[in-house]
């Protein structure tokens, strides 16, 4: 969910509730600017709704990730970093004690102009890019059939599915109807899903790949298993499943 819309509070993180999902909201955490020449700047969505956000945070059922402080793009490494690193630091803020990693998506219509790569970002915020998603945004037409297309084909293949949204509601970006239609989609496919927020995902995949699974020691009544993960234990924090027959 994009750009920290009030709709996310009031339609999507009910209805998520509602289904018993997990949704992954990108976050725009910028705080008023008086003094700025730009309208955007001086005024923040983001801010307006701030205690509903920290309350979504405190409750930790749904995700918060960085989409940059402003979505406005950056001219310079200074600018960046501060779009960046700021975004991150005030998510940290809304949910101490918790992983720092987060997913990061710069935003879609924005340039970023900067002499270091987005490498050099991402390991310095604690980040991993996040981006290749269909969109659900009702002008692209028929989006809960293409929502179903493209969810049955990554059931069959074991693959990551991600859509996203934008605002929804009447006159909005996807209807409440359109986006209630697509959780149906999903409800009714669960039993062959895990349905996660972006980092639970990550974590998860990136925690799998760096464990191993020994035998350490076997008699006719009993088996003495050792898993070991080598990643970061302070942001990768996802529980693994060891299924044993």
């Amino acid at each position: 969910f994009d750009d920290s819309h009030p709709t996310h509070l009031s339609v999507a993180i009910p209805a998520l509730r509602e289904y018993g999902f997990r949704g992954t909201f990108m976050i725009n955490p910028s705080t008023p600017d008086p003094q700025s020449p730009d309208r955007r700047r001086r005024s923040s969505s983001f801010h307006a709704h701030r205690g509903a956000w920290e309350a979504c945070a405190r409750r930790g059922d749904q995700e918060l990730a960085n989409h940059t402080l402003h979505h406005e793009g950056a001219s310079g490494d200074a600018s960046m970093d501060r779009e960046i690193g700021g975004a991150s630091k005030a998510i940290w803020d809304l949910a101490p004690g918790k992983s720092k990693l987060l997913a990061l998506n710069l935003g879609g219509g924005t340039y970023w102009e900067t002499t270091r790569t987005l490498r050099y970002y991402l390991d310095k915020y604690h980040l991993f890019p996040a981006s290749g998603s269909l969109g659900m945004d009702d002008v692209y037409g028929d989006r809960v059939a293409a929502f179903r297309r493209h969810l049955e084909r990554h059931v069959e293949a074991g693959g990551w599915c991600r859509i996203h949204f934008h605002d929804i509601g009447e006159n909005r970006a996807s209807s409440e109807a359109n986006f209630r239609a697509a959780l149906d989609v999903a409800k009714e496919h669960e039993p062959h899903l895990w349905i996660a927020g972006l980092a639970d995902v990550y974590k998860y995949q990136t925690e799998r790949r760096a464990s191993r699974l020994a035998l350490e020691n076997a008699t006719p009544h009993r088996v003495l298993l050792r898993l070991s993960c080598a990643t970061d234990h302070a942001l990768y924090d996802q529980p693994l499943t060891v299924e044993l027959s």
